[in-house]
């Protein structure tokens, strides 16, 4: 075959080359182009792309109290819990902002959980607040569509404690103070109404669902099990340097991981202290492939308060804002 000859046979091969370069760059692209939310000090609402650089406020909340903000995933809005000081109690209420910070929606008050379940839905846990355990008393689970504001309570879920969110199978799953039929952690599919147990440890599934993280009671230990079975996937090798805090977001079975560090003079603790927000110390944060048993990349900076679509974790860096993927 002369010259030409192999360069035309190398074509197919080429285009699928720059095609999954091109695919592999427009991911990049996107995670670091997605709008991060956080609440800061007075109540205000800002949100930044990782990319960018650039913070905007939004909206500043004339609650006692404002938190748990997060970016509706695909979409343009914002959620967030603001709170008020009653004489005998602290009452809760869900909102709903656009990105211009215009308040949209407020659907339900006495909010104590929710999670964005796609574009344009929300599923939320309403009860009232106390001290201890979760926090409060949970009343029920509802599941809000907000393109025709329709609100539906979730049956046969009783007690619901804690949500996530899973996109790879478009599922809720909620966790239950009270077994259900053997089960903690029942799953619920909103487009088919149906409701399953499982034999889940706990709802931190990871993105793909094929681990989740358990800790058990009374305990400060973190466990990967897979959730084919329940078998403890070894992280003996990671934790020899680091301390695994849980998954790093994204699409992919990472988790996140914080490096050991020398012990400072006069510190009691070999252990770095793991500290969110823009006064924390700089570590060194890695992340773990649990498939491959091996970290894939590190980055040393800040962890940041920024909440992302996919729960990514943004890392303050010396180059500026960083998306850990």
């Amino acid at each position: 075959m002369d010259a030409e000859g192999k360069l035309l046979s190398r074509w197919p091969r080429l285009i699928v080359a720059l095609v999954l370069a091109g695919s592999a760059r427009g991911a990049l692209e996107a995670q670091e182009t997605e709008t991060f939310v956080r609440v800061v000090p007075g109540n205000r609402v800002q949100l930044v792309n990782a990319g960018g650089q650039t913070i905007r406020e939004i909206y500043r909340s004339p609650a006692w109290h404002a938190a748990d903000a997060e970016p509706e995933p695909g979409g343009p809005r914002v959620a967030l819990l603001e709170w008020k000081r009653t004489p005998r109690s602290q009452e809760s209420e869900l909102v709903v902002l656009g990105r211009s910070g215009r308040v949209e929606n407020r659907p339900a008050r006495n909010v104590q959980r929710y999670v964005w379940c796609g574009a344009g839905c929300l599923a939320y846990i309403t009860g009232r607040y106390r001290e201890g355990m979760d926090g409060f008393v949970p009343d029920s689970l509802h599941h809000l569509d907000l393109a025709t504001g329709a609100s539906s309570a979730v049956a046969g879920i009783p007690y619901p404690v804690e949500l996530h969110w899973a996109g790879f199978d478009s599922a809720l799953y909620a966790r239950t103070r009270v077994l259900v039929q053997g089960a903690g952690v029942l799953r619920y599919d909103p487009r088919t109404r149906t409701l399953t147990p499982t034999t889940l440890k706990s709802v931190k599934l990871s993105p793909t669902g094929r681990y989740h993280i358990y800790r058990p009671p009374l305990s400060d230990s973190l466990l990967v099990l897979r959730t084919a079975d329940n078998r403890e996937v070894s992280l003996e090798k990671l934790r020899r340097g680091a301390d695994p805090i849980g998954w790093a977001g994204g699409s992919s079975d990472l988790l996140l991981a914080v490096k050991h560090e020398p012990r400072e003079a006069g510190s009691t603790s070999g252990m770095p202290s793991v500290v969110v927000g823009d006064m924390n110390p700089a570590l060194t944060y890695l992340l773990y492939d649990v498939e491959r048993g091996r970290v894939t990349r590190s980055v040393r900076g800040r962890r940041t308060t920024w909440n992302g679509p996919r729960h990514q974790t943004l890392i303050e860096a010396d180059s500026g804002l960083r998306v850990l993927h």
